[in-house]
């Protein structure tokens, strides 16, 4: 098991992608969102979830807000008729707007909102979704006695997460066609570990699924790691900033 430091994974996890992949054309540079399935007319979204299991989600647009809006929800989350929870714009690295979803006993918390920063900082598991860049992840954080409280400390803060990425090919449907990771570990001061990963290929087409096999082979544990990393800065610089 290694003991990483945040800072020693600067680079973003579709960086790591683009430079896996860099002789495969892209269909844009930020990559699938959750806005484009609402433009483009898909009903569901499949993923890998934390369980290992295939699942669906799909996006409704709430009326009235605007797509830039960071300080409203922008999006709803539902799986069937069950709606999950509100999606909120949230600006990242490079003045990127991605879509998330925070949801801290069922609710949907506001990352532009103090007091609703204030509960995730001191709550002891959180759920945490990522609708862009590319891709999908779902992650819930839990810790003894508090997020913030055991990120600064040894006693750590455990991560449980999946990641799904899609777009990979310019003329390939993005819904059945994907990779998904799925990582565990532990954060603990500004160093995390992972004590185990899986990583695999979503596709019925043979050479999808050889080319992209053979690149996790090539990648090794760098994606992980990355998604790891980026996480724990999430925490780090949103929740206990």
């Amino acid at each position: 098991m290694k003991i990483l430091k945040f800072s020693t994974l600067a680079c973003s996890i579709m960086t790591l992608i683009a430079c896996a992949h860099a002789n495969t054309p892209g269909k844009n540079s930020d990559g699938w969102n959750a806005f484009e399935d609402i433009s483009t007319g898909v009903y569901e979204r499949h993923y890998v979830d934390l369980d290992s299991q295939i699942k669906s989600i799909s996006f409704e647009k709430i009326a009235g807000a605007s797509d830039s809006d960071m300080k409203k929800p922008v999006l709803k989350a539902r799986r069937g008729s069950k709606i999950l929870g509100e999606i909120y714009q949230q600006e990242f690295s490079g003045n990127r707007l991605i879509p998330v979803m925070y949801l801290h006993n069922g609710k949907s918390m506001n990352p532009s909102n103090e007091q609703d920063l204030k509960k995730l900082a001191n709550a002891k598991t959180f759920e945490y979704y990522e609708f862009g860049q590319g891709r999908l992840s779902h992650a819930v954080f839990t810790a003894k006695n508090g997020i913030c409280q055991d990120f600064k400390t040894q006693q750590g803060v455990h991560f449980n997460m999946s990641s799904n990425y899609y777009d990979l090919e310019k003329n390939t449907s993005s819904v059945d066609n994907y990779l998904t990771y799925q990582l565990n570990g532990m954060y603990a001061k500004d160093t995390f570990s992972i004590d185990e990963y899986s990583a695999g290929v979503i596709s019925e087409d043979k050479a999808f699924v050889e080319k992209y096999t053979d690149s996790i082979k090539q990648n090794g544990d760098k994606l992980p790691n990355a998604n790891a990393a980026e996480k724990g800065r999430m925490i780090e610089q949103v929740i206990c900033h």
